[in-house]
């Protein structure tokens, strides 16, 4: 999933200055939809999908902070990931 932080989802204490969430573990940024990778790909993610955060769930294009990945590993066994992140840029 793609995310980005914006200082109302970031928790205090987060090593961030502009961090303003004060619910600590329930502060979280917006997020995509899981985007199914399985080889080489592009994907354009608009703000407007980003969806989820707390305390503030959508995420307008300029209040964004830092942009991150999530991705997370089966349940049932292990899991080896190799992702090459090349030519992000950002539209409109």
């Amino acid at each position: 999933m793609f995310q980005v932080m914006i200082s109302q989802d970031d928790r205090i204490g987060a090593g961030f200055a502009a961090a303003s969430c004060t619910l600590g573990e329930a502060c979280y940024p917006p997020f995509s939809d899981p985007l199914a990778v399985d080889g080489p790909g592009s994907y354009a993610i608009p703000f407007a999908a980003l969806a989820n955060g707390n305390p503030v769930e959508h995420v307008r294009s300029q209040d964004h902070h830092e942009r991150g990945w999530k991705m997370y590993a089966p349940l049932d066994g292990p899991c080896e990931a190799h992702l090459v992140l090349d030519d992000v840029a950002f539209f409109r």
